[in-house]
């Protein structure tokens, strides 16, 4: 029975992989014209925002961070890269900047602070309202 949990979670891990994880690929001419587009706009909203989050809709760890800026009365810039008619290639501007491939992408007041997990330590430690 164990070995039936250990197989199925292989196989979910590597479907979870093949859909979600397979990070930055090389961009093509037309898409590298893109990226630059989306870099500027990324960096034009962090310039002008006090807190940008870069999410997915669905994305969990997405869903926390958004619930914890709205718990502590904070308006975030949220730019839903999944929405986008861009989405990968928005994806690979962000990581061109950040060198973090996965969502959320947080900001605050210029700095890039990381992802959900790092946003909560930062708040379990008390460090987050101070940046705010």
């Amino acid at each position: 029975m164990q070995a039936i949990f250990v197989v199925v979670g292989a196989l979910l891990l590597i479907v979870l992989y093949l859909k979600f994880g397979r990070g930055p690929r090389e961009l093509s001419a037309d898409e590298q014209k893109i990226a630059h587009k989306l870099k500027d706009q990324i960096l034009n909203d962090v310039k002008n925002n006090k807190i940008v989050m870069y999410s997915k809709t669905l994305c969990p760890y997405c869903v926390m961070a958004k619930r914890l800026f709205s718990s502590l009365n904070q308006n975030v810039k949220v730019v839903e890269i999944d929405q986008s008619e861009n989405k990968n290639i928005f994806q690979n501007a962000l990581f061109q900047i950040t060198k973090q491939w996965t969502v959320p992408n947080i900001w605050i007041n210029g700095k890039f602070i990381g992802g959900n997990s790092h946003v909560q330590e930062l708040h379990s430690a008390g460090k987050l309202l101070p940046l705010l």
